[in-house]
């Protein structure tokens, strides 16, 4: 088993059962307990857990998460600053994914007009907002519907998309920080959004600069699955320096300097960056 494989199995077994004793815990992994132990010091320290003697307990973080419409809110300025940018990423004839993060929301908005593209999506609010859209061809994923996130998941919707080959992807996430990847507070979203980064030739992260720098519970992919992010100017430094040093293209919205590192600009920042086939998910060295 993998160690962020483990991670996760280790997560599930908390939620679970709320409280688990290590030497439980290493008998459910078929793991030694200090390989348990350091696990948990590495939860902890994503606060996904809280350890206390002879074990751990489960930090539900769901329900500390306020609601999607909420979320949508919250920097919502640096949130249009960013999706303007990205609009600018898409090209005629292309095939792009929105996802069902809030920033991608925003991004629909700027769509308005368009002409000659293929939206791909399984998040119900960026359907509304384009459903009308004339110039745009939209695709709409059906499946299981979660209605606290709005959006479509399921075994049917990763079939689908796994058949697709997109141009761009246009990923929002709950974390990212250059030595723990992409990370997201539910489960439930990883299994779709690997499925996403495995069918996309550029994946682009739409984070503000609250996202930037933190690891949450659940470990999506490692920074190299990705090529670029787009943030916004409060964004620090030394993180977004650490994501070029990746290799990620970083662009700070609303500045027309070149990103950090020389690559395309927020204002030209529709020119390819060479894709890296990989395989999403497999676990590299933190």
């Amino acid at each position: 088993m993998l160690a962020e494989e483990r991670l996760d199995a280790l997560l599930e077994v908390l939620k679970r059962s709320d409280v688990g004793q290590l030497s439980d815990l290493a008998d459910r992994l078929g793991v030694s307990k200090s390989t348990v132990r350091r696990d948990l010091e590495r939860l902890e320290q994503q606060g996904s857990v809280r350890r206390i003697r002879g074990g751990a307990v489960y930090v539900n973080v769901r329900e500390a998460d306020p609601p999607w419409d909420a979320r949508w809110r919250e920097c919502a300025a640096e949130k249009r600053t960013i999706a303007m940018a990205a609009a600018q990423m898409i090209g005629p004839g292309e095939m792009v994914f929105l996802d069902a993060g809030s920033s991608c929301l925003y991004l629909a908005e700027e769509l308005h007009g368009a002409k000659g593209i293929t939206v791909v999506t399984n998040s119900l609010p960026v359907m509304c907002e384009l459903g009308n859209e004339s110039g745009i061809n939209l695709v709409a994923l059906g499946g299981e519907y979660d209605r606290e996130e709005k959006y479509f998941r399921g075994l049917r919707l990763e079939q689908e998309l796994a058949l697709m080959r997109l141009d761009k992807l246009f990923l929002g996430i709950l974390s990212i920080d250059a030595k723990h990847g992409l990370s997201e507070g539910h489960l439930s979203e990883i299994a779709v959004k690997r499925v996403l980064l495995q069918a996309s030739q550029q994946r682009i992260v739409l984070a503000d600069s609250s996202k930037v720098g933190r690891a949450s519970c659940f470990r999506l992919c490692s920074i190299s699955d990705i090529d670029m992010v787009v943030t916004d100017a409060s964004a620090d430094p030394a993180h977004l320096e650490k994501l070029e040093e990746a290799g990620v293209s970083v662009v700070v919205a609303g500045q027309r300097s070149a990103p950090m590192g020389g690559g395309a600009g927020a204002l030209s920042a529709g020119m390819p960056h060479p894709a890296r086939p990989r395989a999403v998910g497999q676990a590299g060295n933190d």
